[in-house]
């Protein structure tokens, strides 16, 4: 943001992100693949702790 001001004006730039608006299709009938993720009680243990 930047504003600029003289005795006679004040103006002001302000830059917003703006998500675009998105509208869904018909989904129904896409396949999806379920990948299965194996993780150890190790693994569990030592991200716990890191946490």
């Amino acid at each position: 943001s930047e504003v600029e001001s003289t005795e006679e004006r004040l103006a002001y730039t302000a830059v917003f992100d703006v998500a675009p608006k998105v509208k869904l299709e018909s989904y129904s009938g896409l396949s999806l693949e379920q990948k299965k993720t194996d993780i150890s009680e190790e693994e569990t243990s030592r991200v716990l702790e890191e946490v």
